[in-house]
């Protein structure tokens, strides 16, 4: 019995290895069920620790084998998790075909919140690809899905996809209101890594709408958050939105400190376009405390 989130993941981590060859190994012998389920319930892990190759591996296993058995139910669940991991390696293009294709899927099984967590993942990989209109238009539906359901956490997390995809498009106003609805959601709801997305979103609606003394308590709430359950790579993110809005508001010192920790995190967790931002930030920091 694990004594709580921590010591599951680090017996994740420490399996690893071996539940990847699982799922292999249950493909290669004719053990379809395993080689079906194991990667679904694997891919919120694997996404949590960006392990994105393996995520890629195992849910291609899965998708195969949901075609060859003819089960469309978890063929889209597999299509979602594929087009998460196509994501994450910055394979837009084939992550909106993935998404597109277990959307068509979950309309002609009746499966609802299968749906709505495809029109979720799909504005995520459109908002990568910058395709805005598309993006807010997904988020908007996988929105209205979760409501007509009564799916609350659900709702939340489409509400965040929502708010970070207005951020982008320069909706500020409505940016700030979907995260402050998906804030409110997942706090009454205990969902408390979406209460910290949103509440991250939230810090850079506002510091793109000039409210920086907001936008610095919203991140410093994410980033607490972030620690408290122990998703390093969004705690990075987290400061690192922290440290550009100190710095926009004068204090340097504290945003020279954010992104040497945000540097420190993304290094760790092996993610170098981030890393390579952090760094930039530091250094712009750095020149600030000069001048």
């Amino acid at each position: 019995m694990f004594k709580g989130q921590a010591d599951a993941q680090a017996w994740l981590d420490a399996k690893r290895p071996s539940m990847v060859a699982a799922v292999t190994m249950a493909a290669a012998t004719g053990r379809d069920q395993i080689a079906m389920r194991l990667p679904l319930y694997l891919a919120d892990y694997f996404h949590w620790r960006r392990r994105f190759d393996d995520q890629l591996t195992t849910s291609r296993i899965s998708l195969d084998v949901t075609r060859r058995l003819g089960d469309r139910t978890h063929e889209a669940m597999a299509l979602t998790s594929f087009g998460v991991a196509l994501r994450g390696m910055r394979q837009f293009a084939e992550a909106i075909t993935a998404h597109k294709t277990a959307i068509a899927i979950c309309r002609e099984t009746g499966d609802r919140h299968g749906e709505a967590r495809a029109l979720n993942n799909l504005g995520a990989a459109l908002r990568e690809a910058r395709k805005f209109g598309e993006a807010i238009t997904a988020s908007q539906a996988a929105v209205a899905i979760c409501r007509e359901t009564g799916d609350r956490h659900g709702e939340g997390r489409a509400l965040n996809y929502l708010g970070a995809t207005l951020r982008e498009a320069r909706q500020f106003a409505e940016a700030i209101s979907a995260s402050q609805a998906a804030a409110a959601i997942c706090h009454k709801t205990g969902y408390r890594y979406g209460e910290a997305r949103a509440k991250g979103n939230l810090g850079v609606a506002f510091r793109d709408a000039g409210r920086l003394a907001v936008a610095i308590s919203a991140s410093q709430a994410a980033v607490a958050i972030f620690q408290e359950t122990g998703d390093r790579h969004n705690e990075g993110r987290a400061l690192n939105n922290l440290g550009l809005a100190l710095r926009d508001a004068g204090l340097v010192t504290e945003a020279v400190t954010a992104h040497q920790d945000a540097l420190a995190i993304f290094h760790e967790t092996g993610d170098q376009r981030r890393e390579d931002k952090a760094l930039n930030n530091l250094e712009l920091d750095r020149a600030a405390v000069q001048a």
